[in-house]
């Protein structure tokens, strides 16, 4: 079991810190013309995370989303404040977070392939994998990463239209209405 070092942290600055990250690490050919990020909504959001463990699961997330459909594939990366109960009704029951008015989303999109519905359930399982050299790791790995920072991770996925990986997590209740900007 991972131990978790939460830090507070500006989540705009945090995705985009990132971000650059992934582009310096050249994770996927041609990053920089196929990596979009839309982070001004989360400007202001504070969130309570362990830099380099939370890392891990966006980078994985993120670097699916770039193979996902080969060299060409797209991905948008953007973050919004949800209220809790907009969270439930996009979420529904499976939503496993309680007594918090306000989350956070970051959704990794991607316009690839998209996952088949029959497996759409599946690939937050370790070693279950759709690619042909794929560990299954990733997934259950950003999964875990995710449940171990008390937030949720869902996919949606179309396809022929893409996949899109939502993380949802607590906002930092202290900074809620605080007036700071």
């Amino acid at each position: 079991r991972e131990e978790v070092h939460k830090n507070n942290v500006n989540l705009s600055s945090y995705l985009s810190a990132v971000l650059d990250n992934c582009a310096i690490e050249a994770v996927a050919p041609n990053i920089e013309e196929r990596l979009r990020r839309d982070l001004d909504s989360c400007s202001d959001i504070m969130v309570d995370l362990d830099p380099q463990l939370f890392k891990q699961a966006v980078v994985n997330l993120t670097k699916n989303a770039l193979e996902a459909g080969g060299d060409e594939t797209l991905v948008d990366v953007s973050c919004r404040v949800l209220p809790l109960a907009h969270a439930q009704s996009e979420y529904g029951d499976r939503l496993e977070l309680s007594g918090l008015e306000t989350l956070a989303e970051i959704t990794i999109r991607d316009n690839g392939p998209g996952i088949p519905t029959r497996d759409i359930e599946r690939i937050f399982t370790p070693f279950y994998s759709t690619k042909e050299n794929g560990t299954g790791l990733g997934l259950a790995i950003a999964w875990k990463i995710v449940k171990a920072h008390g937030g949720d991770l869902r996919a949606i996925s179309s396809p022929g239209k893409g996949t899109s990986f939502s993380i949802v997590m607590p906002i930092k209740t202290s900074q809620q209405g605080s007036g700071q900007s």
